[in-house]
């Protein structure tokens, strides 16, 4: 029960985020940034391409990281790909500030992937293929994330301008900060 409040509550956050994000006309790395990309360029809905994407990734998961761990993954992605798709409609954002999207988007997307760390599953995508690959190979994920993080980003270039790619790597800093700051391993133990 506790771990299904937790993707619940995380799903949604990150939801809520990408939200914000699409409202004020910023990217963010990944596969979700990608997803956002793909929507935009090809006017696909979001939902469907994010969920598509991760399909490949369920295999990397079960070979990687385990049967829960990628059951826990696929409710997430099909929790945050049915969030994103009703959120517009239950929740409309003409437009917001893009810095303002990107801070508080950032910090809500921050929160939620922390809480879903936290119970054992992650949003998929490229953070699954880093933690993979640091597995496999011994290469640190913090830099492929990073990595592929900014090759999402540049590719963004394709529809925005420097000055909105600039706020996405603002939101990008912001996410993993939250991140860096909130999710520490023993930090909220009580003795």
């Amino acid at each position: 029960m506790e771990d299904a409040l937790g993707i619940l509550t995380g799903s949604m956050l990150v939801s809520l985020s990408l939200h914000f994000f699409q409202a004020a006309g910023v990217f963010i790395g990944g596969t979700m940034g990608l997803a956002m990309i793909l929507n935009e360029v090809f006017a696909l809905p979001y939902g469907a391409v994010y969920f598509s994407l991760n399909l490949p990734i369920y295999i990397v998961a079960l070979r990687y990281m385990g049967t829960e761990f990628t059951l826990k993954t696929f409710a997430v992605i099909t929790l945050v790909s049915i969030m994103t798709t009703w959120l517009p409609t239950l929740c409309p954002l003409n437009t917001i500030s893009p810095w303002f999207g990107a801070v508080a988007g950032g910090l809500l997307c921050g929160t939620g992937t922390v809480i879903l760390i936290r119970h054992q599953t992650s949003l998929g995508g490229v953070g699954t293929i880093a933690f993979a690959l640091q597995k496999l190979r011994g290469w640190n994920a913090g830099f492929i994330q990073l990595l592929l993080d900014g090759l999402v980003l540049f590719a963004a270039l394709v529809t925005k301008d420097l000055n909105i790619i600039a706020v996405s790597i603002l939101t990008t800093v912001v996410i993993n900060l939250s991140i860096a700051i909130n999710h520490r391993p023993g930090r909220y133990l009580i003795s």
